[in-house]
């Protein structure tokens, strides 16, 4: 049995633009998911275990622009 953790739209990645105006984000938005995902590290699940989802658009490869 699995218990699902799903995460949808995180964008990581869309704030990495060496072209153009970079796109400002917060840096309690990496932090807040590292935080989400430590507390269920430590939390079991309530039968058998944890499967993370990512539902889409989890990391913003079209957002990103880095220079070679």
């Amino acid at each position: 049995m699995e218990s699902l953790l799903v995460l949808s739209d995180v964008h990581l990645g869309s704030d990495l633009n060496d072209v153009g105006e970079p796109i400002r984000r917060s840096r309690s938005v990496d932090d807040d998911l590292v935080r989400l995902l430590a507390h269920y590290q430590k939390t079991g699940p309530p039968k058998g275990r944890w499967r993370l989802v990512f539902a889409g658009d989890f990391i913003d490869f079209i957002g990103m622009t880095v220079r070679a």
